[in-house]
């Protein structure tokens, strides 16, 4: 009978052994735990790489859909981005003063500080370059002395400067003009040389094309390659509607004269507008033949299409 007890406890002792995996805590917490960690494991780079793909969308949108759509003041500025202060233009001016008021006439003479506002060490240079240079004229004003007012009257009629007290004989001052297309800025600057009481003036005109994307300075050569134009033609343009054979001064034979040297002394200089390409030159003494309702930088432009043709 004992024995028969004993096998009976051994028997308990084995089947509380049999079904030890099934309660056991530990290793059913395990198995959990590893549950856990894989599904956590598996959604995480998910998220992170659906997070990725919405930024990326987000920008290629704004990129191509909203940035290429901004304005200002009717100009295209796609390239916002690289100025140094985005609410204002690519090009202004600050610290205009009149130089000069002639007293019978009333024309008035202005000096004017240019801004280039593009953050690029080569247009800070640039525009320091030429604010320098608009110093350097005021530092040469030829003033007339006192003798020579005695003799002549002229300058007391046609010219004072900044007070009633100092009467200027000459000076150069600085104009501007700013052509600007999608990708380009032109700053045309256009010095004139004054001599009062004299018909001895002079014009020059220096050209820079700005890269709107990079800020660099682009050569004429490579615009006119890019808009498939000929400085030639561009002239032409400008010159051909005066033809007029009832006119003597505006005959094709005077058109030509002053087409070639334009031409052969690289005196006429390129800019780009809206989607065309056009010329500014000074005519000089020739700028006579040219009525006033004529304007011979619209003359000169070719445009392209919208197709690009």
């Amino acid at each position: 009978m004992k024995k028969l007890k004993g096998r009976r406890i051994l028997n308990k002792i084995n089947a509380k052994k049999d079904i030890k995996p099934v309660l056991d805590v530990t290793r059913a917490g395990e198995v959990k735990k590893i549950k856990i960690y894989d599904d956590g494991k598996s959604k995480v780079p998910a998220t992170i790489f659906a997070i990725l793909v919405l930024l990326l969308g987000t920008y290629v949108i704004y990129d191509q859909f909203i940035k290429e759509k901004k304005y200002s003041e009717d100009v295209y500025t796609s390239h916002f981005e690289m100025k140094e202060d985005e609410s204002k233009k690519f090009i202004y001016f600050t610290n205009e003063t009149e130089i000069m008021r002639g007293l019978v006439d009333k024309k008035k003479y202005v000096t004017k500080d240019i801004v280039i506002n593009i953050k690029t060490d080569d247009m800070q240079n640039l525009e320091k370059k030429l604010n320098d240079q608009r110093k350097e004229f005021e530092l040469n004003y030829e003033y007339v002395d006192s003798e020579v007012m005695n003799v002549q009257n002229c300058y007391q009629n046609f010219s004072t400067y900044n007070t009633d007290t100092e009467n200027l004989k000459s000076f150069t001052y600085r104009e501007y003009e700013i052509y600007e297309s999608e990708d380009f800025i032109t700053i045309m600057v256009i010095d004139n040389n004054i001599v009062l009481c004299d018909d001895n003036n002079k014009t020059t005109i220096t050209n820079y094309i700005i890269a709107k994307e990079t800020g660099e300075l682009m050569k004429e050569d490579f615009i006119l390659d890019k808009f498939n134009a000929d400085k030639r033609k561009l002239v032409h343009n400008s010159l051909v509607g005066l033809v007029d054979d009832k006119v003597e001064e505006r005959t094709a034979r005077a058109i030509k004269a002053i087409e070639d040297p334009i031409n052969d002394n690289m005196l006429s200089y390129v800019f780009t507008e809206g989607n065309c390409i056009g010329v500014r030159f000074d005519l000089g003494e020739n700028s006579k033949i040219v009525p006033n309702n004529y304007d011979l930088i619209e003359e000169s432009k070719i445009c392209k299409t919208e197709k690009g043709q």
